[in-house]
Order: structure tokens, then sequence, then C-alpha cells
């Protein structure tokens, strides 16, 4: 469906633009007068409209072009000198989906496909969650995934990506536990403070205790160069 849009969009660009440069070319030639389009207000109406469908249909194809050009439709599985093995995004979103049915918590709106830099698949899956724990949850599918993919198509992805869309569980703040936390860290920081203040006030002691052992030293000398 889309690539029937695209070629429709592409079609109807092409149109506008050979009206607008045979208009150029009869207004340059004189067979069309520019003073007779400027008094015609439907023909000026009509130009209006061409540029603003111009315009939009620029745009559709530029974000055809690249921001969709990352998605993956298909998968190749495998190949030879004979043939080769691909699969359907709509499989992998199957598969997908089989595997979310296994963790009641977590629903899976959507999966997008894209390739790294290292011609590696990733996968991100746009998912709503109500469970507690919410890595436990996320892990559980991953490695579901990641044996579903293996086992089925044979392929592995190098990287599992989540992106939580909603959270159905209403969060309610631990008070008692952040309170306790605080406390501890308020407890460790104070104890750190004590141990600064403990070596600053044996540093000046240890210098101390170095000039007198050079004074002690050099007395020694001195007895000793007088005997």
């Amino acid at each position: 469906m889309k690539k029937i849009a695209e070629k429709v969009a592409l079609a109807a660009q092409i149109c506008i633009t050979l009206v607008f440069v045979l208009t150029l070319i009869l207004c340059m030639t004189g067979t069309i007068q520019t003073a007779d389009l400027q008094d015609n207000k439907v023909v000026i109406v009509l130009f209006i409209v061409l540029i603003l469908v111009y315009a939009s249909i620029s745009a559709y194809l530029l974000y055809v072009a690249f921001a969709e050009k990352e998605n993956v439709k298909r998968i190749l599985l495998f190949y030879d000198n004979d043939c080769a093995t691909r699969a359907n995004a709509k499989v992998v979103d199957n598969i997908v989906k089989g595997c979310a049915n296994e963790v009641p918590d977590v629903k899976v709106r959507r999966t997008k496909l894209r390739v790294d830099d290292k011609q590696g698949l990733i996968a991100t899956l746009y998912v709503e969650i109500s469970a507690d724990n919410i890595s436990t949850s996320l892990e559980k599918l991953r490695l579901l995934l990641v044996d579903s993919f293996k086992n089925t198509l044979g392929i592995t992805f190098s990287t599992i990506n989540f992106e939580i869309d909603k959270l159905n569980k209403k969060f309610v703040p631990n008070k008692e536990r952040a309170e306790q936390n605080a406390e501890v860290t308020e407890k460790k920081t104070e104890t750190e403070n004590d141990v600064l203040a403990d070596n600053e006030t044996s540093l000046p002691e240890i210098f101390n205790d170095g000039k007198e052992n050079e004074t002690a030293t050099s007395a020694e000398t001195e007895n000793k160069d007088e005997i």
C-alpha cells in the first residue's frame, strides 16, 4: 500500500512540475501575457493550490526517503547459489506477540526492526507494562524472544531494546524505604567527614616527628665531629 502511495505521489509531483515548466515557457515566449495571469483570479487560486499540493507531496516523499529508510521490512534467513529465504516483518511481530502472551504483565504495542553499523539486527519493542518489578518482566520477555527467534527462524538479534509507552499499574512511592536510605547516606557522609578530620589532625604530628628526627640526627653528627 505504501509503495502504491509513493508511486502516485511521485507521478503527481511530476505532473505539477510539468504544469509549472510549461507555464513558464509560455510566459517567456510571449504566448501568455503575465498581466493576463495576474488579472485572472481563478488562475491565481489554481496556482496557489498546485503550490500547496506540490509542497505537501515533496514533504511526504522526503519523509518516506529518510525517516523510514532504517526500518527493515524483510529479514534474510539463509541463502545459497540457488535460492534465498527471507522472513517478513509480520512474522517477527507474530513471534513477539506469542512471547508477550507468556508474560501477562507486558503488552507489546508495536515492533521496529533496523540494522546497525555492523549489519546486526536491532529490535525495538514499544510496550505497556503493569508489573511491580519491571526489570524482571522485561528480562523474562527478552529471554523468551532470544530463544524463540533462534529456534524458530535461526536468527540472533544483536540488541533487543524496550521502550515503555505506558505504565498501567499506579505507582506508589515507598516513603519508609526512602527515609531509611536517607539516614544511611547521612551516616555514611558523617563517617567519611570524621575520617577526613582525623587524617588532617595526624598530618602535622607526622611532620613534627620528621623534624625532631632531623634535629636529633644533626646533633649526633656534630658530636661525632667534635670527637
